[in-house]
Order: structure tokens, then C-alpha cells, then sequence
């Protein structure tokens, strides 16, 4: 299954931390992907630790499903962020990671 990658609505390549302070972080959108069904189990990963887990119950009415990256988990530098998708036979497909500067 191909996944798009993250949308991040508060930022392209940088996000300032007076940004993200607003919001109490960084808020992640997935938006639904080709295949998907419904109990397919979607991960957010932010620097490598899985940060939130969600299974959609109504199929695209579900999406796009939204998480929020604490700013406690958003310190000056450079972070990456992707999300997985594990279907119910535990087959796995991961989103191309993005990379993000908190400045």
C-alpha cells in the first residue's frame, strides 16, 4: 500500500516555537490513503518513537485523522516525522519520513 506522506498545516520546512506553543504543539494530519480499511491500525512516529495509535471505525469519514506531537517532544532542531499503517493480517506500510526544523 503506498501512503502519503505527513501534512503538517503549521509549517512547510520550519516551524517556530512561538507556533507551536499556540497549539501546544504540532499537529500531524493523515489523510486516507489508497486500501485502507477499516480496523487498519495508524501509528504517528516523531523521532523515531511511536507517539500515537488510532483505528479508524468508519472508513473516510474517519480521516483526515489529526494528532497532536506534544511541545514538550518539540525542542529547537531538526525532528522526522511518518506514520505506519498495519492492516488486520499485520502487513505494514510506512509513510516516506519528513524532516522538520523547530527554530
Amino acid at each position: 500500500m503506498e501512503l502519503l506522506e505527513p501534512i503538517l498545516p503549521q509549517a512547510t520546512n520550519v516551524i517556530h516555537s512561538s507556533d507551536i506553543a499556540l497549539v501546544g504543539g504540532i499537529s500531524i494530519s493523515i489523510l486516507p490513503y489508497i486500501g485502507m480499511c477499516i480496523s487498519d491500525l495508524i501509528a504517528v512516529f516523531w523521532d523515531d518513537e511511536r507517539i500515537s495509535a488510532t483505528v479508524p471505525r468508519n472508513g473516510e469519514s474517519d480521516f483526515p485523522v489529526i494528532v497532536l506531537i506534544p511541545e514538550k517532544l518539540t525542542p529547537v532542531g531538526q525532528h522526522t516525522v511518518y506514520y505506519e499503517v498495519e492492516n488486520t493480517v499485520g502487513l505494514a506500510s510506512f509513510s516516506e519520513p519528513i524532516t522538520i526544523t523547530v527554530d
